[in-house]
Parts: structure tokens; sequence; C-alpha cells
């Protein structure tokens, strides 16, 4: 997964992770009440297992679930940090607690699985709902003290002026918020 350092109020940092998945092929048919489910051959993805509990925070269409200031913030900061480029949100999994299970020998994180990237080429599937989810996401999202003290609450997505062309925006767009290792030769 990927981690990222954030400040919170009291001035102690809270690492995010967010997971990705991987997509795996099935070795044979996989069977549920003896009809077969998945064939052999076939591709799927696959989640690592989170502990602790499960929480749902924000979605792609700009909810809040108001358990937190920093995914709301996280989502916003994404935005900006790729240069309006793309927005991270429908932000679930386990925010860690003083008790809970660590992450590593964390006990404070949040740790992101299922992840939606809304971009503006709209490349990253049926979650990705382009500039027009990024416009409703801001219509919904309410700067919070994180936004302010990072000094973000005005950025916000703003209408596009021309049609985006799509190759060039979806090419890479990813790297912003995930850069890639230099494969070996």
């Amino acid at each position: 997964g990927e981690k990222f350092l954030v400040k919170r109020k009291n001035g102690q940092s809270c690492n995010v992770y967010a997971l990705r998945a991987s997509i795996g092929t099935a070795d044979s048919n996989k069977l549920e009440n003896g009809v077969v489910r998945v064939f052999r051959g076939e591709k799927f993805l696959v989640e690592r297992r989170i502990f602790g509990v499960y929480e749902k925070f924000n979605s792609n269409s700009g909810w809040s679930a108001g358990n937190g200031l920093l995914p709301d913030f996280f989502s916003h900061w994404s935005y900006v940090h790729s240069g309006r480029k793309l927005l991270l949100c429908d932000l679930q999994g386990h925010k860690g607690r003083p008790g809970g299970p660590k992450y590593g020998s964390e006990e404070y994180y949040y740790l992101f699985t299922d992840t939606a990237v809304l971009s503006e080429g709209q490349c990253y599937g049926c979650t990705d709902l382009g500039p027009e989810g990024m416009k409703d996401w801001f219509a919904h999202h309410v700067c919070n003290d994180m936004c302010k003290k990072a000094n973000i609450e005005g950025i916000r997505a703003a209408p596009l002026r021309y049609p985006p062309a799509l190759p060039q925006l979806c090419r890479g767009v990813a790297d912003i918020i995930w850069p890639r290792k230099p494969q070996p030769r």
C-alpha cells in the first residue's frame, strides 16, 4: 500500500495507508453450493483483509459520515496535491485507536481500501465520475479545520472550459499519487 503522513491538530502525526487491490487468476473452478462461481483462468480482484472495525468515511458523490476530519481532508488534499487532476474518495476502512489492532507498531492510523479515483479523463473504472463527479463532491464537501490549516479551503473543482483530451489525461495521472518504481531491465 501507499503511505501518506498527515499532521494532526495536536502536532502528532497520523499515517494514512491506501491499500491497492491485486488481480489474480483462478487456478481451478471455484464452487459455491455446487455451482461454479469462478471459472479456471478467470481474473478476479483481491483486496487485503482489514482487521478492526470497518467504517465508511465518505463517498464518491461527496457524502460524508462526519466520523473523522482526516478522511474528508485527505480527499480534498489529494485533489490539490495532484494538480487538480485526481480526487481520492469513497474512503472506507479502519481508523486505528488505542486498544485496537495496530498497523505494524502504529496505534493511530487510517487504513483505506477500495478507494475510488475521480479523474479529469474518467479513466479509473465505473466509480470514476470524472470532472462532474469532482464538482459534485466539492458541492457537498464542507472544509474542516484541517483543510483550513493546510490553506486549501478555497481550492475546489471548477467547470471545465474545454473538453479534455482523454488519452493524454489518463496516461500517467496515477503516478502523481502512486509513483511507480522503475522496473529493472
